[in-house]
């Protein structure tokens, strides 16, 4: 059995798993089944209500045997991490996250526990090939939202966005933070890309101002209400930012 999905229901302890069965697997109401948990173990749960895929409709039954796809119902899964691709690429994306160095953790970006504040000294410049670096736009993760300019109170900014290399990442803001308010980056990062450890990287990424957008877009599918945000996803210029 592959659990492709769990969600739980608005005001009551039951969820809903959906997934597919393999030939010959079988479910029933009333009866238990095995749900696997991502640590390799499984947990035991009576069915309380079981739909199958039906001329193309999920239907209530009392059975089902696969191959089909199927949505079942069941209690008591709070606190268990159940086997599902999310939960997998979560699981990858955490490790990811714990194997990366991070450009720009301030709490005032929602991306660590530092202050940006700490981090400015005035004069502070760098080479304009780490400037590039920074502009390079490989889409890493967003958060969907709003929140204030550090250094224009009242100014609101979307996001937090972020790039990445597959080494460091970095709020899509970060050069405009070191280029207008001399926000310093990790020396870490300035020999990475200095040594030209990072150039085939720099030379396969160039700036593209929708690269946010093109990925909202494929976040987004052919769901009806569309994307909303403009064709920068609120990307600022320097010159106002």
């Amino acid at each position: 059995m592959e659990i492709s999905l769990v969600a739980g229901r608005s005001g009551k302890d039951t969820y809903v798993i959906y997934g597919k069965l393999g030939d010959g697997e079988r479910l029933a109401v009333s009866e238990t089944a095995s749900i696997e948990l991502m640590d390799g173990s499984s947990v035991e749960r009576e069915v309380l209500a079981l739909r199958a895929l039906v001329g193309g409709k999920y239907t209530n039954v009392r059975e089902c045997m696969g191959p089909c796809p199927f949505g079942m119902e069941v209690s008591d899964l709070e606190g268990c991490e159940v086997k599902t691709p999310d939960a997998i690429e979560a699981r990858r994306r955490i490790k990811q996250f714990d194997q990366m160095v991070c450009l720009t953790p301030f709490r005032e970006l929602k991306h660590g526990d530092e202050s940006i504040y700490d981090w400015v000294e005035d004069g502070y410049t760098v080479p304009e090939k780490v400037l590039a670096y920074l502009m390079t736009t490989e889409p890493f993760f967003m958060s969907p939202g709003i929140y204030e300019h550090p250094f224009r109170p009242g100014r609101r900014l979307l996001g937090p966005y972020c790039y990445t290399d597959g080494h460091f990442w970095w709020d899509r803001d970060c050069w405009k933070y070191t280029t207008k308010y001399h926000v310093k980056l990790p020396q870490e990062f300035m020999d990475y890309v200095m040594s030209g450890k990072g150039d085939k990287f720099l030379k396969s990424h160039s700036p593209n101002p929708s690269s946010w957008f093109d990925r909202i877009e494929e976040l987004y599918g052919d769901t009806p209400h569309g994307n909303f945000l403009p064709r920068n996803a609120g990307n600022v210029d320097l010159e106002d930012f």
